[in-house]
């Protein structure tokens, strides 16, 4: 599962497993090891995550709902760069919007903008 996940992030960033163990600094191929089904250590882990915007249990989580777990993990690192001002009012408009959707009075697609 680790392995799919990593190799899913390299892909989605047009990279090669050389370039990512390269840029963090990891032997040729530290990588590969992960392809037999090793697990990372948390040291590792927790670099590999922040190397790609993601947290820990996205790389190593055993769950099916893939998308609902890397928009989690978006939506966490992209509020840890506001302001706390800006995540306040991220949180009021967000509050607003389930509202509405919870209603029926709001349906989101991808052609939707603010």
């Amino acid at each position: 599962m680790f392995y799919d996940r990593l190799k899913s992030l390299i892909e989605e960033k047009n990279k090669s497993f050389n370039q990512v163990e390269r840029e963090l600094g990891y032997p040729k191929n530290a990588l590969n090891d992960y392809k037999k089904g090793k697990i990372p250590s948390a040291k590792r882990a927790a670099e590999i995550a922040e190397y790609f915007g993601v947290t820990t249990d996205y790389l190593l989580d055993d769950t099916e709902n893939q998308e609902q777990t890397y928009e989690y993990s978006v939506i966490q690192r992209r509020a840890k760069e506001m302001t706390p001002e800006q995540q306040r009012e991220l949180l009021s408009l967000m509050e607003k919007a389930f509202d509405k959707l919870d209603k029926g009075e709001l349906h989101l697609d991808e052609s939707d903008e603010l």
